[in-house]
């Protein structure tokens, strides 16, 4: 977050879905709105997350299904599953299989972040993945800088 204060960014509540400057999605409101935001998207979609729980991916396949059948190109990060605990890993594994199913390019990274982009714009970046619930104490960072998200998209995707 400092390297973006230094650049200029500044956080304050969101006013409505036009206003661009930034906002942080506390738990109550992430699921509705980050399915808005794949709703939405026409174009691509990359999204990675540290944290997969089964019961999240069940809750957004229908809307990734959804974006894959609009022309949407989808991408997925999932954290590496080598040196996880079987439960752990046999959930990233089953998600991992779905998403292909659905048309997703899945892959995976040692150190993924809980990062969103949508159509090249839309940023999501913190404490939740989108994959994962949500915990009391997190939130996360939504924005609208095609900057940052190409910069973001290619350290990543390449």
């Amino acid at each position: 977050m400092k390297a973006y204060a230094s650049q200029g960014y500044e956080l304050r509540p969101a006013r409505d879905e036009e206003d661009v400057r930034g906002e942080f999605v506390l738990p109550d409101a992430f699921g509705e709105r980050c399915e808005r935001d794949v709703g939405q998207a026409a174009g691509e979609l990359l999204m990675a997350s540290a944290e997969v729980h089964g019961r999240r991916i069940d809750v957004l396949l229908p809307h990734l299904k959804a974006a894959v059948g609009r022309g949407v190109r989808v991408r997925a990060l999932l954290p590496c599953v080598e040196g996880m605990k079987p439960r752990k890993a046999c959930v990233v594994e089953g998600a991992a299989e779905e998403l292909r199913q659905a048309g997703i390019d899945v892959g995976f990274c040692e150190t993924c972040p809980n990062l969103t982009i949508v159509d090249g714009q839309t940023v999501w970046y913190g404490g939740i993945g989108a994959f994962a619930f949500p915990r009391a104490e997190e939130q996360v960072l939504r924005f609208a800088s095609a900057e940052v998200a190409c910069e973001l998209a290619a350290e990543l995707w390449g």
